[in-house]
């Protein structure tokens, strides 16, 4: 008796969309990551803000600036510095924003610009300074193999 095997196969549906997404979620990262480091900048600057203020405060605690700030709460100081450091992060991100489309229209621009102070020559158009000579081309073109010439070889001068 003959047994049946039976092999399931997933296509090539599976594998392609595995590597699309992979690639898809790559190039987010990499799109989102400038943002990410903005974010990063301004929280370090927010935590390096407050580190510098305690130390402010506990080396000259007589000092103007340091009575001024201690006139308010705590929670305000804390959101005065973060304020500084969202206006930081949104400027960066703008920062990358302007410069990617900066980068993309310059782009376009220069493709265009080199396309059109291009000037089209001829194959067979001698280069600057040198000397004109006579040229052959050689073309070769198949036929079917049930023809009577399995090829063809044109000459021309």
């Amino acid at each position: 008796m003959v047994q049946r095997v039976i092999v399931e196969h997933r296509g090539c549906g599976y594998g392609c969309f595995t590597t699309l997404a992979i690639i898809i979620v790559a190039a987010l990262l990499i799109a989102v990551l400038p943002y990410v480091g903005a974010v990063a900048a301004g929280a370090g600057l927010y935590f390096l803000m407050r580190y510098i203020w305690q130390q402010y405060v506990q080396q000259r605690p007589d000092a103007s600036f340091v009575q001024w700030g201690l006139k308010f709460a705590p929670i305000t100081r804390k959101i005065m510095a973060a304020l500084l450091c969202c206006a930081l992060a949104a400027s960066l991100m703008v920062a990358f924003a302007v410069r990617a489309g900066m980068s993309a229209e310059t782009g376009a621009a220069g493709t265009a610009t080199s396309e059109q102070q291009e000037e089209p020559r001829s194959r067979n158009e001698p280069e600057p300074g040198q000397r004109e000579e006579s040229r052959s081309t050689v073309t070769t073109s198949f036929v079917p193999a049930d023809s009577e010439f399995s090829a063809r070889l044109r000459i021309s001068a």
